[in-house]
């Protein structure tokens, strides 16, 4: 379920929205693992959650040559469903692929500055918080084999500066883009095992 309310006074133009969504999950697989000998399992799960995703946006066209946009969203961004099947899939002898049924959606909220000038120069700078990353991880708690499935791990915070040049001479067009960005995660594994990893690219 969506809305969304736009509004226009003078050089102002203001959106707001909200997306509503329900999500229902359900799961079932069951069978025999071997650990050296065959153990049952089963891994039958349900799950049921709804969410609200507001966003807001508001454009100040100050010229013709000149015009800002501030936006702010959130966003949900669900594991496939490969990524939830625990059905252990086989890469060699010691490695082996599997699902996690107890993987979450990461959630992302984000606000951005935007800036376009003559049609031709847009810039923009931005920031981004997730919550409940999932990423690919190697587990080696059995010690004959190893696990390659994914598990949410951290939080992630994004800081990225994006500029866009377009540009036309005769016949010919061309553009030119620079995105550079900054990703810091942060998670506690529990233990004394805390994650704390800063790249900049």
């Amino acid at each position: 379920v969506y809305g969304r309310y736009s509004l226009e006074v003078e050089k102002f133009l203001f959106q707001f929205g909200v997306r509503a969504e329900n999500t229902n999950i359900s799961g079932y697989s069951n069978g025999y693992k071997s650990n050296g000998y065959y153990q049952p399992y089963d891994s039958v799960f349900k799950r049921n959650y709804t969410d609200l995703f507001p966003s807001a946006s508001i454009t100040y066209r100050k010229n013709m040559d000149n015009q800002f946009s501030l936006n702010l969203g959130r966003r949900i961004d669900r594991p496939p469903y490969q990524d939830l099947n625990p059905f252990e899939f086989k890469i060699d002898e010691y490695i082996s692929r599997k699902g996690n049924t107890n993987l979450q959606p990461q959630y992302t909220s984000s606000v951005e500055f935007v800036h376009i000038y003559k049609d031709k120069l847009t810039t923009s700078l931005g920031y981004s918080h997730i919550n409940d990353v999932f990423t690919q991880i190697f587990d080696t708690t059995e010690t004959s084999k190893t696990f390659i499935t994914k598990t949410n791990v951290a939080t992630q915070d994004v800081v990225n500066l994006f500029i866009n040049y377009s540009f036309q001479w005769k016949r010919y067009s061309g553009y030119i883009n620079l995105n550079p960005f900054y990703n810091h995660y942060r998670s506690n594994f529990g233990a004394g095992r805390d994650l704390d990893l800063a790249a900049f690219v």
